[in-house]
Parts: structure tokens; sequence; C-alpha cells
């Protein structure tokens, strides 16, 4: 908890990446992120986003990426203000989620979204990214340099592929094609650009912010990949640390947002339901209300 001077009230208890010199009489009590992490750069973000918290009243959350001598690890920080009597910014409430597994999972999708499994050359569309990447420091670094500098575009085909699978099967077709693939990226300079020709991964690409939106053909089609970005589990309690996404109806007379998980009657009264997605739906309510009422039916 911090009060809104950015500056900790107290702590539950001390994450490693605060430097306190293992005083036993140190506390955490009046000082701000910039005077107690050994990581600056995160601690002026974290500086930041209090100040911004406190200054409109808007929670926030993030993961950042601390590393140590001994450790490696991503935190989720979830932030949200509290107010006074007055309905004033009073503080901030923050919650650390270690989600280390989850964004390591994250990156390791991440890595298989840009590549195929099989070969691990690149897919259709970061090679054509990288491809138009490159002509575009080539064509810019001629304008500065007035130096010609050629690019060449090399494209190969297996011969008689078909056949090696008819007769021999798709296994060893596949192990013909793992060969090919490691011949490839070992002939390959740093500045090279290998991938075959063929595309998937679109939701994946859409959270990375390639596409504004996907068109899914059924419901469950787009709710899978929708929960597995917007639900986090913490493998260790089991509980969901995040429970963010929710539903929206197009083409009413009214406004129809929903939280993107079920009923939870398990957990009705107990104080322990999470309300992230509850929260969100409220907000896309308001924020669709808004856009009506500043565009009407256009």
């Amino acid at each position: 908890m911090k009060d809104k001077d950015c500056k900790y009230v107290f702590a539950t208890h001390y994450w490693h990446h605060i430097n306190h010199g293992n005083d036993s009489s140190w506390t955490i009590r009046g000082k701000t992120d910039l005077d107690i992490r050994k990581d600056k750069e995160n601690a002026r973000k974290a500086l930041e986003s209090d100040k911004e918290l406190i200054r409109t009243g808007k929670g926030t959350s993030y993961v950042i990426e601390e590393n140590g001598e001994d450790f490696h690890e991503y935190l989720e920080i979830i932030k949200r203000p509290f107010y006074d009597e007055n309905g004033e910014v009073n503080g901030i409430v923050a919650l650390i989620n270690n989600v280390t597994e989850q964004e390591l999972l994250k990156l390791e999708l991440e890595k298989r979204s840009r590549t195929y499994a099989l070969t691990g050359l690149m897919n259709k569309g970061v090679t054509e990214e990288l491809i138009q990447m490159l002509l575009e420091k080539s064509q810019k670094s001629q304008r500065q340099q007035k130096v010609k500098k050629k690019s060449a575009l090399l494209m190969i085909d297996v011969d008689h592929f078909k056949d090696v699978n008819d007769q021999y099967g798709h296994i060893f077709g596949d192990r013909v094609l793992m060969t090919i693939g490691n011949i490839i990226q070992k002939n390959c300079r740093g500045s090279d650009v290998a991938g075959p020709i063929g595309a998937d991964s679109v939701f994946y690409q859409a959270l990375q912010g390639r596409y504004n939106s996907v068109l899914s053909l059924y419901h469950d089609q787009g709710h899978i990949p929708l929960k597995l970005c917007g639900f986090a589990l913490n493998p260790v309690t089991k509980q969901y640390t995040s429970m963010s996404g929710i539903n929206c109806t197009i083409g009413l007379p009214v406004i129809r947002t929903s939280v993107d998980h079920g009923t939870a009657y398990g957990k009705a009264g107990e104080g322990r339901a999470n309300e992230e997605s509850m929260l969100d739906a409220i907000y896309a309510a308001v924020t669709i209300a808004n856009n009506w009422q500043k565009y009407g039916d256009a």
C-alpha cells in the first residue's frame, strides 16, 4: 500500500528485488520505488505509473522483467486506487504476482508463432515482414551513403517431394524437411532471412497488435484463444490472478456486455470472486454508450 505521495505505507512481504541490505531494522514505510528498487529503470516506470494513477484515479496492471545474479523472473503488478471519505484518491493498493512461468510460456509461443516447429524456419508473415524491412534498410543506406548494395532473393524447391511422401511415408518426408531446414539455417548469415511461405498463428499475431480484430467462424473458436490470453492461473495457489476479457453482442437496439467467464455460483457471497472481467464489461458498456451518443447510428 502507498500513500498519495507514492510512498509505501506497508507491505505484506518483500521481494528479493528490493535493496534493503539485509538490515533487520529496515522498513519500507516512507520510501518510493526509486528508494528501494535495485532495478532503477523499473523503479522509474513504477513511480511514473503511481503518479498517473493518483492523478487520474484509473487502475493499471503490467508485467516487468527482473534480473539478478541468481534469479530471472517476471512479475505482474496490479494497482488500484483507494479513496477518502470525500471521494478523492488517497493512495494505492497493489498486488504483485510471480508470472514467470506464464511469461516464459508466452515467449515460447511467440517463438513458435514466428517459426515452423518442423523446420525451425520462419513462417510466411515473418518472412515477408523481414524481407520488406531489409529492402527498406538497403534503400535508406543507399540514399545516405550513395553506395549501391545489392540484395538477392533465392527461391528453392524440393524436386519430387510428393514421391518421397508417397513412397516412404510422411514421417520420412518430415525428416527430409527437417534436414533441409537445418542445411538452410547453417548456411545463412545473420542478416539473411530464411523461411517458407505459409501462414498461421493468427490469434497470437493479433495479440501482438498486427491485426485489429479476428473474425471467428463460431463461438468456441474465438473463446478458446480469448480466455487463454485473458485468464492467468497461479500454478502454486491454483487461483486466477487475472480474469480479463468480455463478451459484447453487436446489432442489438440495446448495449449488451458481460463477463467472459461463468457465473461462479460456488463463490457467491464468499468475497473471493475476481471482479476484473466485470469491471472491463462495465467500462466497455460505458465506452459504447459514449460512442453511440457521439456518433449515433453511424
